[in-house]
């Protein structure tokens, strides 16, 4: 089930968002946490927007041809709109880049990781640590490991065998967003 366009050899990027940690996974053994401060000015909120956008980027150029982002989480009740903020500015560069992009649900990776859309955060972990052999330091480098195994599925080119109850979610993720032109 290759949804990307092949137009080279693609290699999944794992991307979990986070105003404070970046979770990026280019597999088991490349996790990271990219740390964020806490902006003291309004002016260092958006060197902090463009800190996490350069970071992605530089992580994608290393390694990777596509990415995979975590979407909102309809139920954040805190920073939302800092959060929207930091989804569009990475987004938009991805795209003026002209790497593609998949967006998973939060619910999309958890049934992916643990066969169940409602589990705990440290679920997905303790998953992580069952299939992979390796413990996520944090919960954003399990979603992250996660992510990048999404698109290892998504290419084609699974590293872990998961059963139905989990490569479900693959079926409502949509095409990757990639500028045509």
């Amino acid at each position: 089930m290759t949804k990307v366009l092949n137009r080279k050899k693609q290699v999944p990027v794992g991307i979990d968002l986070s105003l404070t940690g970046t979770g990026v996974s280019l597999g088991p053994q490349s996790l990271s946490t990219v740390r964020h401060k806490a902006p003291q000015s309004p002016a260092d909120g958006f060197r902090r927007l463009q800190g996490i956008r350069a970071q992605v980027l530089s992580f994608v150029a290393l390694r990777g041809s596509v990415a995979i982002l975590e979407g909102y989480s309809q139920a954040s009740k805190h920073q939302a709109h800092q959060l929207g903020e930091l989804g569009g500015v990475v987004r938009l560069a991805l795209f003026e880049e002209g790497v593609p992009f998949y967006v998973v649900t939060p619910s999309q990776l958890k049934v992916f990781a643990t066969g169940k859309g409602n589990s705990a955060k440290e679920q997905v972990g303790y998953s992580a640590v069952k299939r992979f052999g390796v413990e996520p330091k944090d919960n954003n480098q399990a979603d992250a490991l996660w992510l990048w195994e999404i698109g290892n599925h998504l290419l084609g080119e699974p590293t872990v065998e998961l059963p139905k109850t989990h490569t479900r979610a693959l079926d409502a993720i949509g095409e990757p967003v990639v500028d045509p032109s």
